[in-house]
């Protein structure tokens, strides 16, 4: 399980840097996990990114996380709704957005609306209380050279209390959030959780 969460992680780096090929090689290994949400999230991403959203559907078909133990998140539906987007299926879309800002209110996972569509950011705005710019979540990530995951802990840091339900609301091991931690403390010149909320509070998300 580790080992897929950490290659899926990888995965989705080599996708923001437009290295499409590494990421597809990487998430077509044969020990990785193939119906692990976080690598079906992986690659249906992939597919949507690469003009396939049929098939991205196909691995997200069902209205949530293949798992009993685990909340789906909202970028789960936010994929299908990009998906849905695509094809020009306007219902659908909208009840997928409908599902992620259900998600986005229980999980607090607002980084969540950098996944979303340009097209589609105005609706899921309307859905959810406060929402965030999707633009400024980036410009901060950029500024703070954080990779997409040590700004996703940091925000998750405001309502989780502890590695473990850090590590359930994004799929991640513990010891991969801890590395992050470790990564966005230094990044961001701090040391303590409570310097890193701070953080958070002076970029205003």
């Amino acid at each position: 399980m580790a080992r897929s969460l950490l290659v899926s992680d990888l995965a989705d780096t080599y996708q923001a840097l437009g290295l499409i090929d590494r990421a597809m090689n990487l998430l077509d290994q044969p020990d990785i996990a193939g119906d692990a949400p976080w690598t079906l999230m992986s690659r249906a991403r992939l597919h949507n990114l690469t003009g396939n959203p049929r098939s991205a559907l196909d691995l997200l078909g069902t209205d949530g996380v293949r798992t009993a133990f685990l909340p789906t998140p909202a970028s789960w539906h936010l994929i299908r709704a990009n998906a849905y987007h695509h094809l020009q299926n306007d219902e659908r879309a909208n009840e997928a957005l409908e599902n992620a800002a259900a998600a986005i209110t229980k999980l607090g996972d607002r980084l969540a609306f950098a996944e979303c569509a340009a097209g589609l950011r105005d609706r899921l705005s309307a859905l959810v209380e406060d929402p965030p710019d999707a633009r400024m979540l980036y410009r901060h990530q950029h500024s703070a050279q954080l990779t997409r995951r040590e700004l996703e802990v940091l925000l998750a840091l405001r309502t989780k209390t502890s590695v473990r339900d850090i590590s359930q609301q994004l799929f991640l091991s513990p010891n991969t959030v801890k590395t992050h931690l470790r990564n966005l403390y230094r990044k961001l010149g701090v040391n303590t959780r409570e310097e890193a909320l701070q953080a958070t509070r002076k970029m205003e998300f």
